[in-house]
């Protein structure tokens, strides 16, 4: 139940491999979730897709600022981003995507025929969305891909074509439209899965994250101010998220669940990747710089995408080949099998398709390299205006040399 981030660890030019070692830790824990039943109470599957929901946000929007600064000086266009970041997010998502799916619908998994019109246009959570329940493996983490997807068409004309000063209100406006939405489609259905599988109802941990990525790069005296109450920011993130476990066991209090289930856990995945960015020290930097645990967030995307899947593809060899392998259908024993499993697919899958994919972004720049934009220029100067400053820098005067 989870969704993959942008892999490339990086934002601007500095790389931060403690995003890397979150993004590996998500994914097994979306994997137990599907795998053994005696942890599904405490909702690791969810708990994933939120952490992964903010992080995408995060990331994919601070490279989007990052864009949007840059082409102030160099030789580029709006409309050369939009087009850049369309071709990049296509060239890293989409073909594994298509292909795992092409696989399972040529050999007859269950549950790929009969929603492949939604599954092949990333429109799988308006069917479970309006049928109010999930479809079975291995489609029914899909969803995700779809709102994510959903959730880029809008992001680059947001961050792109809001003029700084009123970004803030507008990021702001996307994290409130989330319990809102929740709130209004629970109330007509009365279905606690059509509240959370509509696209405005994920705005509020995709919106953290680009809020974060817009106070870290172009209001630090607001993210500097909020920091310094984030022992109680936290406390109350914490207390929110402890209130909808507690209303979980009563089973009471669905709308208070509804509003705040992924909110408070929106505010304190800010925080903590606020924490990875900047870097773990002492032990959990030591652990989060380990090679295996960033180069399992580095084929996180993979392990999403495939650990579904592999369950299905080990019955369909035992069936085709009159094997029994014992793999078990539950358990710790079936995570560690589908864990090994997913893992050396995903490998591969990186290995021999998203690696040499990924190099072929260098195709498709978000700015020029030419020179700086001078008055030879001025259509250019014209179409970014001084708006592509960051906001502090429009207060203070500063000029555009960064």
């Amino acid at each position: 139940m989870t969704a993959p981030v942008e892999s490339l660890p990086s934002v601007g030019e500095r790389r931060m491999p403690h995003l890397d070692g979150l993004r590996g830790l998500a994914a097994l824990a979306v994997v137990a979730h599907h795998t053994i039943p005696v942890l599904k109470p405490l909702e690791f599957g969810t708990l994933g897709v939120n952490l992964f929901f903010v992080l995408s946000g995060f990331l994919i929007s601070s490279i989007l600022f990052d864009a949007r600064t840059k082409s102030a000086r160099l030789l580029g266009t709006r409309k050369q981003i939009v087009w850049a970041f369309y071709a990049r997010r296509f060239l890293r998502i989409a073909p594994p995507y298509f292909l795992v799916l092409g696989v399972a619908i040529a050999l007859g998994f269950p549950n790929t025929r009969e929603t492949a019109p939604y599954t092949l246009t990333y429109t799988t959570n308006f069917l479970f969305c309006w049928r109010g329940e999930f479809s079975g493996p291995p489609v029914s983490h899909l969803w995700t891909l779809a709102v994510e997807e959903q959730f880029y068409l809008i992001l680059p004309f947001v961050v792109l074509l809001c003029p700084y000063r009123v970004l803030p209100a507008a990021v702001g406006a996307l994290v409130a439209a989330g319990p809102l939405c929740r709130v209004l489609i629970f109330t007509v259905t009365g279905s606690w899965e059509s509240a959370a599988l509509f696209p405005l109802s994920n705005f509020d941990t995709l919106g953290a994250g680009v809020l974060l990525a817009l106070f870290r790069t172009h209001l630090p005296h607001i993210w500097t101010g909020l920091l310094r109450y984030r022992a109680v920011i936290l406390s109350v993130g914490f207390m929110m998220l402890v209130t909808c476990y507690a209303l979980q066991s009563l089973e009471a209090g669905w709308k208070v669940r509804v509003v705040l289930w992924s909110f408070s856990q929106a505010i304190i995945f800010v925080y903590l990747i606020d924490r990875a960015a900047r870097g773990f020290t002492g032990v959990f930097g030591r652990i989060f710089s380990l090679r295996p645990i960033i180069y399992l967030g580095t084929i996180s995307y993979g392990v999403y995408l495939y650990h579904e899947f592999v369950p299905l593809a080990v019955q369909y060899v035992e069936r085709v080949c009159g094997v029994s392998f014992g793999l078990p259908p539950q358990g710790w024993r079936c995570f560690v099998v589908v864990s090994g499993l997913t893992l050396a697919l995903a490998s591969l899958s990186w290995a021999l398709i998203e690696r040499p994919l990924n190099g072929l972004k260098r195709c498709f720049p978000y700015t020029g390299t030419g020179e700086s934009v001078g008055p030879e220029r001025p259509e250019i100067v014209n179409d970014l205006r001084d708006d592509s400053r960051p906001l502090n820098e429009i207060r203070t005067g500063a000029g555009a040399s960064r």
